[in-house]
């Protein structure tokens, strides 16, 4: 961690104070946000810096750069920024950083906040120069903290350009103090002062005014005047031969500053322009001079648009834009010393033990196997730190070729590649790395790898192939490889509906996973195999297990490394699924959202993906069907199909059964137009294909056709014990057989799903197909309550009564319309509109282009037959879409 971003830089003492600045900043002191955006040069950190002096606010302070992109790096650093003023807090959410889960944002960010709600004074917290965040999660990081922080918590925001958070929303709701251009530029009267006061140097009025109108109020401007003034007769002159042209001014003052130094001092501002931050010990070494610190000295005396980044005045910046106009001119001068320079710098880091920026310079000086070499020796902390984003940067400034040469870097990036989506250079690279290598122990760890793609694309033969070879050639101890193995493996065999060998491939991940305490892994395949349960018919199990995650995440909460969204959206959709099963809908909706939501803050696509389907499924169960459709197509929008193919064929099953409910036919056509292979490889694909069919069947009449797919179809359930899926298959066979009036059979086969789903309260399973089945669990409980049949004896009464009652029920609930239904987003800008925002306040609060802003009020208005917004609001308010 380089301390100096965290130090204020400490205004010299030449430049004039802002009285009027300093008082707006004050009058505003108690909202949520303070707000500093203007161009380069404006004064924006000079005015912050001053207001905290003036007023001794306490504080905490971080300089951002490039690499800050990376919201770990982000977090640390913020958390390191408060720890100067206040050293207890944040230390539970250091452990979560450095724990290797990978917990979300919030996870992270939620014990620092109840730590800063022990701090009673007013304190904040400043982040200068917030243009060079480009990374959203870090955004909506900011976002979320200032949505919870106590109210004596403020964020200072100093930036070139408005970031994307919501400071429409925090306008509307005076919650933010703005400083913008208009405030900061010079006017005359500054320019006057500045020049005479400060800088002693005489300038009319009219001189001043001149200024002015020329450089537009930059004030880094105006300091390149007054170094380019220093030895002049005639200022007047001077002033008038100021071109108005803003990027002229720049370039022409920077060449008259030049201009104006010794050669050894203009040769020393070219060559450290490279440097994002330096010190006289790295000058010296990249120079090969002695004398660096009384440069640097002499240029601060001089103010040569250099920042302090420490109270010692070890290390140092250029002005952003002062750098940027240094570098064009070596480029121009000196452009042949460029990659020596890079090399030097690049030494000087390594031996001082700093490899990122180490690395960057080797890049730079075009060193390929010197920069290859620090990669390899630097992914491992990037990988544990979670700097995925710095990996994939770094990684793709070389080629597949020369990553090959270094296995372990190699592997590292592989991973971050196919976690992060990009699947074909991921496959790219690890075939090459196969035919690189000859060790066993390296081509194991290659099999897990490709394995692991083999799976995303359902390639199952080739899965087992691999599996094979990966599985004798892994040593028992490596521990990571076996789990992932496994995991593979019990993927291939749910692809080829050979459930039992899944969950014990999974269990035996896990249980491999728990021995290593590798509690994350053994998380993740404990949820895997809770899947496999409910395949297999086993509801109850399916949500223990998913109902005890959860509770030892919460139990344990963030003092543990694997407390996190990740895990816990996933549980939530799961528990919440199994509650609207049972008909306990209000509970089970509200936690199937809360884990959706979790799913919507992770990069993670199975997660999100596999979350997506929970809640629509969810939705589909309750009844909600337009809702359903809603969130199920929202995967149409994500590469799913890249992620899980299981998770596919579930969504295309689902979606079959939503598109019969709302007369959608025209949509079910490219559902059955796919190449469908029917054979083991590809068995799970292939019963859940059937099923839809059977149901498409069902409504178009063809009852026989039906009735014999739905024969083979359990024939191949039974064979794998998949009676979770055979209870479904046998509902419908009871419809079918009712519709042509075979009511012995219907019966029957009505009786073995009853007996199949009674244990475990299944409620919903059977209130979405409709009349013919309430029909027919009457005919069971009038045959059980006389006892007619000893074959009915199985059958809990109760449980017949209680789906009768649900039957019943339901038909007093008016049908839910398309015309009534909004989307989620809908309602996200419905409850905007109701606030009053504006079309483009609202993109800004939902992170949406305006068009799609559109978009959402015209489909709000004509769902609601609404006139305009303002009705729409009302018509919204009867019918309890707001409150």
């Amino acid at each position: 961690m380089l301390k100096t971003k965290l130090n204020k830089p400490n205004p010299t003492s030449k430049l004039i104070v802002r009285k009027e600045l300093i008082d707006k900043l004050e009058s505003g002191k108690e909202k949520k946000l303070t707000f500093v955006s203007a161009p380069a040069g404006y004064g924006k950190s000079t005015v912050i810096s001053q207001w905290i002096d003036n007023c001794c606010l306490p504080y905490s302070w971080y300089s951002l750069d490039k690499s800050d992109n990376e919201i770990n790096n982000f977090l640390h650093y913020t958390i390191a920024g408060i720890q100067t003023v206040y050293k207890d807090i944040g230390a539970e959410a250091l452990k979560l950083l450095e724990s290797n889960s990978s917990p979300s944002f919030e996870t992270i960010a939620t014990p620092l906040i109840n730590d800063i709600y022990e701090v009673q004074e007013h304190f904040y917290m400043v982040f200068d120069d917030y243009h060079l965040i480009e990374n959203q999660q870090i955004n909506q990081l900011v976002t979320y903290l200032l949505n919870n922080l106590p109210d004596n918590i403020h964020i200072v925001l100093i930036t070139r350009s408005d970031p994307s958070i919501p400071l429409a929303r925090l306008r509307s709701q005076q919650l933010i103090t703005d400083i913008r251009l208009s405030d900061l530029c010079f006017n005359s009267n500054h320019v006057y002062d500045f020049f005479k006061k400060s800088l002693n140097i005489n300038l009319t009025i009219e001189d001043a005014k001149n200024l002015e109108s020329k450089t537009e109020g930059w004030i880094a401007g105006l300091q390149l005047t007054a170094l380019s003034l220093q030895g002049k007769d005639d200022i007047s002159e001077f002033v008038q031969k100021l071109k108005g042209d803003n990027r002229y001014i720049v370039d022409y003052l920077i060449e008259e500053v030049l201009q104006q130094q010794s050669p050894e001092l203009r040769e020393f501002l070219l060559c450290t322009s490279i440097l994002n931050q330096f010190n006289a010990s790295l000058c010296n070494f990249m120079l090969g001079i002695n004398n660096g610190q009384e440069i640097i000295e002499h240029f601060e005396r001089n103010n040569m648009f250099i920042i302090p980044l420490d109270n010692e005045r070890n290390w140092f910046r250029y002005h952003h834009l002062f750098a940027n106009l240094l570098q064009h001119q070596l480029n121009l001068q000196l452009k042949d010393r460029i990659p020596e320079l890079h090399a030097n710098a690049s030494q000087w880091f390594e031996s001082n033990g700093q490899l990122v920026f180490a690395l960057d310079h080797a890049l730079a000086a075009g060193n390929k196997h010197e920069a290859l070499n620090h990669f390899a020796n630097v992914i491992d902390h990037l990988w544990k730190s979670s700097r995925y984003q710095t990996i994939l940067q770094f990684g793709g400034m070389f080629t597949k070729e020369e990553l090959i040469k270094n296995v372990n870097l190699c592997l590292n990036y592989f991973w971050i590649l196919f976690q992060s989506g990009h699947i074909e250079q991921a496959e790219s690279l690890i075939y090459l790395l196969k035919n690189h290598t000859t060790d066993e122990a390296e081509l194991a760890m290659i099999y897990v790898c490709i394995n692991n793609l083999k799976v995303l694309t359902g390639e199952i033969e080739s899965v087992y192939t691999y599996s094979e070879l990966e599985l004798q050639h892994i040593k028992e101890n490596v521990d990571y490889w076996n789990i992932l193995a496994f995991l593979a493996l019990g993927e291939a065999h749910r692809h080829k509906f050979e459930l039992t060998k899944s969950y014990q491939s999974f269990d035996k991940a896990a249980s491999r996973a728990a021995a290593s305490q590798l509690i994350y892994f053994e998380m993740v395949n404990r949820i895997r195999s809770s899947f496999v349960l409910w395949t297999l018919g086993d509801y109850l199990g399916a949500y223990k297990e998913s109902k005890d995650l959860l509770d030892k995440l919460n139990t344990t909460g963030s003092n543990n490394s694997f407390s996190n969204d990740l895990l816990s959206s996933i549980l939530y959709c799961k528990v919440g699924n199994f509650l609207v099963h049972i008909n306990q809908i209000e509970e089970g909706l509200e936690k199937s959202v809360r884990g959706y939501e979790l799913s919507k803050k992770s990069t993670n696509q199975l997660f999100l993906t596999s979350c997506t389907y929970l809640l629509a499924e969810a939705y589909y169960l309750a009844g909600e069907y337009y809702k359903a459709i809603n969130i199920v197509e929202e995967l149409d929008a994500i590469p799913y199909k890249q992620v899980a193919k299981y998770l596919c064929d579930l969504a295309d099953s689902l979606k079959c059964k939503l598109y019969l409910l709302t007369n959608n036919h025209d949509k079910l056509k490219p559902l059955f137009e796919k190449n469908i292979e029917a054979d083991k490889r590809h068995a799970f694909e292939y019963i859940l294909y059937t099923i839809s069919r059977v149901r498409y069947h069902i409504e178009q009449g063809k009852i026989l056709e039906t009735i014999e797919m739905l024969k083979e179809v359990a024939e191949e359930l039974k064979a794998e014990k998949g009676y979770g899926l055979l209870a479904e298959a046998e509902i419908l066979q009871a419809k079918a057989h009712s519709l042509i009036h075979q009511q012995d059979e219907a019966i029957d086969y009505l009786l073995h799903a009853v007996l199949r789903t009674q244990s475990a309260g299944l409620i919903r399973i059977y209130i979405n197909e409709g009349a013919e089945i309430e029909g027919l669990l009457k005919k069971v409980k009038q045959i059980v309550s006389t006892k007619s049949n000893p074959r009915f004896n199985k059958v809990d009464i109760e449980y017949i009564n209680s789906l009768l009652r649900v039957f019943e029920k339901e038909k007093k609930v008016p049908a839910i319309t398309s015309t009534d239904t909004l989307s989620s987003r809908e309602l996200d800008t419905l409850k905007l509109i109701a606030e009053n925002l504006t079309n483009q306040e609202i993109a800004d609060a939902l992170y949406i282009s305006i068009t799609t802003v559109k978009t959402h009020v015209r489909n709000i208005l004509l769902k609601l037959e609404a006139k305009n917004r303002n009705e729409s609001v009302v018509i919204a308010k009867e019918k309890g879409l707001l409150h």
